[in-house]
């Protein structure tokens, strides 16, 4: 499994979003910088770059509005499948 770090998972919001000012602590979606589609998008790259199973239940808006919660919640769903 690739090791979860918080500048793979910015890389990856800008890749997908276009937006080049992402830090840890930016608020990714009150700021509108990723809606509802943009979230399915980038769970499954999150999915893939990290070699993790991803389910429905981990799904909540609250673990995704920050670059910094989304690594809380995927070093979770890493432990959860080790």
């Amino acid at each position: 499994m690739n090791n979860i770090d918080i500048n793979t998972i910015i890389n990856i919001i800008i890749s997908e979003t276009g937006t080049d000012e992402i830090k840890a602590d930016t608020e990714l979606i009150d700021s509108g910088i990723i809606d509802s589609f943009d979230m399915i998008s980038l769970i499954s790259e999150f999915d893939e770059a990290f070699d993790l199973e991803i389910e429905v239940s981990d799904i909540d808006i609250d673990n995704f509005k920050k670059p910094n919660q989304i690594k809380e919640t995927l070093v979770k769903i890493k432990e959860r499948n080790a």
